[in-house]
């Protein structure tokens, strides 16, 4: 991976370059995709941290009308995926914009209606006609059963994305060891050509 930085610094001073910023967008396009997930040839965002940590990246690309080539239909690709992440973030029509619709219109209405009946049909049953507080009270288990609910959805919502986040973590942890394994046979490989040629090596003034 480039150097953002020395990119973002020649590009200060020719920002018209399609070159630097084709360079600049797939650097920034690389740390981007650390936050998805490929599966089948599709880009997935599981969890709002990752969309936004992506949104970010994204943002700071400086002129998506300069890309071109596989730069362009890679920033297609992961632009979908930020859309398709977005409506299915608990919005009508997705999934859990579903679940939450059906546990606050339908299932909470039906659980509290009972409920407020009984309260209205305790006025009948005093000569004042007051309705009786204290059944009330059963409307708090329908709040922390529906609060409850609503937690399993928001939960099941973020599983994919904690254990994207372990796969991420378990990745990089390969990739540190892989490049330490490498540094290490690499010293390795020197050292001895390194020796033999002090022997007979003319001292330096």
């Amino acid at each position: 991976m480039e150097d953002l930085k020395d990119i973002r610094r020649q590009l200060t001073e020719n920002p018209e370059s399609r070159e630097l910023n084709n360079r600049y967008a797939q650097a920034c396009l690389d740390i981007a995709k650390e936050y998805t997930v490929m599966s089948q040839g599709h880009i997935f965002i599981c969890s709002p941290s990752d969309l936004e940590a992506v949104q970010y990246v994204m943002a700071k690309i400086p002129n998506v009308s300069l890309l071109d080539g596989a730069t362009l239909e890679e920033y297609k690709r992961l632009k979908r995926a930020v859309t398709q992440a977005r409506m299915n973030r608990g919005n009508p029509g997705s999934k859990m914009g579903n679940y939450y619709a059906l546990i606050l219109f339908i299932v909470m209405p039906l659980m509290g209606a009972p409920i407020l009946m009984l309260w209205e049909l305790s006025a009948l049953s005093t000569s004042d006609h007051n309705r009786n507080p204290s059944i009330l009270i059963y409307l708090i288990p329908v709040a922390l059963i529906t609060a409850a609910l609503l937690w399993i959805g928001w939960l099941v919502e973020r599983i994919p994305g904690w254990k994207y986040n372990a796969l991420v973590v378990q990745e990089n942890e390969k990739a540190e060891l892989a490049k330490a394994e490498a540094a290490a046979r690499q010293a390795t490989d020197s050292n001895p050509s390194e020796m033999g040629s002090e022997p007979g090596s003319e001292p330096r003034f």
